[in-house]
């Protein structure tokens, strides 16, 4: 049921992969501590957040991705069928994204794409694009600890080189569902929205906390619900 799709300028990674991996660029990670990626020391989201945040926001993501995959349960039912009763292809799909401390992992969502070439949208694909359920297999990946509710976006290894310095702090942190302020796609090229993100994602890193966290969901609703009135 999933299929593993490479994104675009990225080569196709296989699906059995033993043991996580990281990039070239993450090999100077010291696993005792000391250094990460030769710049911030891997807990360096204790200094941004209390000792008792830092520890309860894990628990809240599993507690919080549990009871979402219970309650939308059905709805995921439906949507699976209906990808399925639509459409040619697998329910899922499987894409190498890179996660905090630079481990690669498979993020999941609702096939959206008929046809990779033209990236044509399936018949219920827009629906799902506009409103965010193509992301609720993401539910899953919370609950696997490669992600959280929200975070920083979760990069594809082809664009890691955009990001520049700003890369340890932005894997200092599980990627997120939920991005802050993703940048809307506009007439900016790739490179000026990948900068702006990567300062979206930085400033989320220093100022991040469960009120914050808890403003990201509001405005994500409020967004998705503006988008379809």
């Amino acid at each position: 049921m999933f299929r593993q799709d490479s994104d675009s300028g990225d080569s196709q990674f296989a699906s059995t992969t033993s043991g996580p991996k990281t990039d070239s660029w993450a090999a100077s990670v010291d696993t005792g501590g000391a250094t990460y990626l030769g710049l911030v020391p891997p807990n360096v989201e204790s200094s941004y957040l209390s000792l008792s945040a830092y520890r309860s926001k894990p628990v809240f993501d599993l507690l919080a991705a549990s009871a979402g995959a219970l309650v939308l349960a059905p709805v995921g039912i439906a949507i699976a069928c209906a990808i399925r009763l639509t459409s040619r292809g697998p329910v899922f799909t499987s894409q190498e994204r890179i996660g905090k401390r630079g481990l690669r992992f498979q993020q999941h969502t609702f096939r959206i794409i008929s046809d990779k070439e033209v990236a044509l949208l399936t018949p219920i694909g827009r629906f799902l694009d506009q409103t965010g359920l193509h992301k609720m297999p993401q539910l899953l990946n919370v609950l696997q600890g490669d992600m959280s509710l929200v975070g920083p976006k979760a990069l594809r290894p082809a664009e890691t080189h955009f990001y520049g310095s700003a890369m340890p702090i932005i894997l200092s942190v599980k990627p997120g569902i939920l991005e802050p302020r993703p940048v809307p796609k506009d007439d900016r090229s790739y490179e000026d929205g990948t900068l702006v993100q990567s300062e979206l994602d930085v400033g989320y890193v220093a100022d991040r906390s469960f009120g914050l966290d808890l403003k990201i969901c509001l405005d994500a609703i409020e967004q998705k619900t503006a988008g379809r009135s």
